[in-house]
């Protein structure tokens, strides 16, 4: 596993499909309304607003988490990949490398 920055706006539709797999799987508490309506403001609008680290697994984007100063504020895994270190992996590295202290 890889973990290194985000290479730009164009590697966002991945990272959307990302989120969209890790929410379907594991936030079941939304309504698909809710969850129609963050996914058009994650690409639009938050992911822009954050520093984004990407864990990659052979070259393919599995996981992402967002930062702002000291603060996680968002971390999510595809679900395929779900339970295979890469949640707790970038979480260590932003807390080592950035200081991240706050969800």
């Amino acid at each position: 596993m890889q973990i290194r920055p985000v290479r730009g706006s164009a590697e966002f539709p991945r990272l959307v499909e990302i989120w969209r797999s890790a929410v379907d799987a594991t936030h079941d508490f939304l309504r698909e309304e809710d969850v129609i309506e963050l996914q058009s403001q994650l690409e639009a609008s938050y992911l822009s607003r954050v520093e984004v680290f990407v864990a990659e697994i052979d070259g393919e984007p599995m996981g992402f988490a967002g930062i702002n100063d000291t603060n996680l504020e968002m971390l999510f895994v595809h679900a395929d990949a779900l339970h295979q270190g890469i949640g707790t992996a970038l979480l260590e590295f932003v807390v080592q490398n950035y200081g991240v202290r706050f969800v």
